[in-house]
């Protein structure tokens, strides 16, 4: 099976961390792997920067969510789901993708937001380090 892009793994994703509980990066990998029935030739597959195709859409979905407060990361190597991600998977989306973020309220700040042009600051929303 091809690898999915991100968009697609979105949903699955909100879903594998629905029960609530704490999960780490490589366990949410490797459940959305089996999910997909990925092989391990899938796993392999190299972006021309060297990251894993797989790991690198799996990030992105991740950060995706994350900004639309659907997630939390409460340590480095882990999310879990937040209140209002329960609420979205309590709607039974077909499909989550930008589109269906794009419409939450709680992406309102990140389509405001302004690139300063210093450094990695922007205005507009809470700073990477927050727990959002």
């Amino acid at each position: 099976m091809a690898i999915p892009d991100f968009q697609s793994l979105m949903l699955p994703l909100l879903e594998a961390l629905g029960d609530g509980i704490e999960r780490s990066n490589a366990e949410i990998a490797k459940g959305l792997a089996q999910r997909f029935q990925l092989t391990d030739s899938d796993l392999r597959e190299m972006l021309p920067s060297g990251q894993a195709t797989f790991t690198n859409r799996v990030v992105w979905a991740k950060g995706s969510l994350r900004r639309a407060a659907l997630l939390a990361a409460p340590t480095v190597t882990s999310y879990r789901i937040t209140d209002q991600g329960k609420s979205v998977l309590a709607q039974h989306p077909p499909k989550i993708d930008i589109e269906f973020l794009k419409k939450l309220p709680s992406m309102d700040w990140y389509k405001k937001k302004k690139y300063t042009g210093g450094g990695a600051g922007f205005s507009g929303g809470p700073s990477c380090r927050t727990k959002w």
